[in-house]
């Protein structure tokens, strides 16, 4: 016999007496204590941020308005949220709220050009703040039980390079086009990952886009477009065969 789903909030209850409701991101805490969610009532895109008890079902004091991403520190008591401005709708601050407590901003991007937005790593091990342009980006990254430190550069923003990182053990794994516009995969040490330190894992290929790479355990997924159609590369770390 299957367990009874449990509703950890209800659309309708959320809904009651409203002509609008569109619940944007969530994310429960690593304890799966507390669940943080956005909901937007008004239908112009613009979510406020809510915090749940899951014990009492009650929800905290702790909010915020026109937030667009959010990821919790390990410790369960820190959320790190983006929120957008209220003219531009241009996503440009992150915020660090203790929960019960102070809400300070801890980085702004002031170039009209960028959005940011922060999540987690696959591992959890890393909060990733990522900067990004059309046409370029940079990956910023606090070990998630740190979460009163510094987010650390991984490669400063150049003009046209764009890069996004993955974590797994004591190394990074980074998408970039660097060497062409479809995109290699390199890993590079956590405790240095400049581009000095870079060693190729998938090579550039002309024909063929790498659009993502997904890093776990035991294997790696390279997700790739080829002649229009997404193929999955599985990849196990021990032997090295697909």
């Amino acid at each position: 016999m299957e367990a009874p789903e449990e509703v950890l909030f209800d659309e309708n209850e959320l809904g009651k007496g409203r002509k609008y409701i569109a619940l944007g991101s969530f994310e429960v805490s690593p304890d799966g204590r507390m669940l943080a969610y956005t909901v937007d009532f008004t239908g112009f895109r613009q979510y406020t941020l809510y915090v749940k008890d899951l014990a009492t079902g009650g929800l905290t004091k702790d909010s915020a308005k026109r937030v667009t991403s959010l990821a919790w520190a390990a410790e369960s008591r820190t959320l790190f949220y983006v929120e957008e401005h209220e003219t531009t709708k241009r996503s440009y601050r992150l915020h660090r709220l203790a929960l019960g407590g102070a809400d300070e901003v801890v980085y702004m991007e002031p170039d009209e050009l960028y959005d940011i937005g922060i999540c987690d790593s696959g591992s959890e091990a890393f909060l990733v703040l990522a900067i990004v342009s059309k046409d370029t980006s940079e990956m910023r990254v606090l070990p998630t039980h740190e979460p009163r430190g510094e987010f650390r550069v991984i490669v400063a923003r150049r003009k046209g390079h764009e890069y996004y990182v993955e974590h797994r053990g004591e190394e990074f794994f980074i998408r970039t086009n660097d060497r062409g516009r479809n995109f290699r995969l390199v890993r590079a040490p956590v405790a240095d990952p400049a581009p000095r330190n870079w060693k190729q894992v998938l090579a550039h290929r002309p024909m063929v886009m790498r659009e993502d790479a997904n890093v776990f355990r035991d294997f790696w997924i390279a997700v790739e477009r080829d002649q229009g159609l997404l193929k999955l590369r599985v990849t196990d770390f021990q032997s090295g065969k697909g």
